[in-house]
């Protein structure tokens, strides 16, 4: 708990601290009313760190299991998050269409380079602001199946099979991006014999396809 509440200090504190030391930050948050009611806040800087907070910031987590984590985006998907700088400047980010079916309520904020800038939507007429959103989206998609994972694996490992393979259809259909950050649990995955070979197997595809063959090679030939 110590360890989340300094990461949500340096969270909140982030966007100020980025101006001032000349970084770009871009912080998305997500609150959709449920079932399931989904919350969470990814805040990145243009040289690709960043933090998730699996809940808005200022409301509790739900178990000690569920903190705020570091994560790392790429170059291209960092440029493609950035593009909608200008219209969170101008606070330009809602549609002015009607009947637009309500998908949650996001807000972006962007501090960086002597400008700042803000705004809250349910849709966006803007391509750059809707492609950050699917992004931001597909980032917490994956993380969200690394909790699911981790939980498979410590209570119900032959559903991992299901799970697995659900992830590897999010990241073939662009619906989960930056496999990387849960590249810990697949290759515990990988490297657990008590997991079913074939799970095994596409966790370490997975972990190739995210640019971390030679850490899955021992594990997918061993696996065989």
């Amino acid at each position: 708990m110590k360890r989340l509440l300094s990461v949500l200090v340096v969270f909140a504190a982030g966007i100020g601290a980025s101006a001032q030391d000349g970084a770009a930050s871009l912080q998305f948050s997500l609150d959709r009313s449920g079932p399931p009611v989904v919350q969470y806040t990814i805040r990145v800087e243009d040289s690709g760190q960043g933090v998730y907070v699996p809940r808005l910031a200022d409301t509790p987590v739900q178990s000690k299991d569920e903190g705020a984590r570091a994560i790392h985006i790429s170059p291209a998907l960092a440029k493609k998050l950035f593009a909608a700088a200008p219209m969170v400047e101008g606070g330009r980010c809602e549609t002015h269409k009607k009947s637009i079916a309500k998908t949650g309520v996001k807000t972006l904020v962007y501090a960086g380079h002597g400008r700042d800038g803000r705004c809250s939507y349910n849709y966006s007429d803007d391509d750059r602001v809707n492609d950050a959103t699917t992004a931001f989206e597909a980032v917490a998609e994956t993380l969200q199946y690394g909790d699911r994972l981790a939980a498979k694996l410590r209570f119900d490992r032959l559903g991992l099979d299901t799970e697995v393979d659900g992830l590897q259809a999010a990241v073939t259909e662009g619906r989960a991006l930056e496999v990387g950050n849960i590249a810990p649990i697949l290759q515990t995955i990988s490297d657990d014999e008590r997991v079913m070979d074939r799970v095994r197997r596409k966790a370490a595809r997975l972990l190739q396809g995210a640019g971390m063959g030679q850490m899955a090679a021992g594990a997918d030939s061993s696996a065989r």
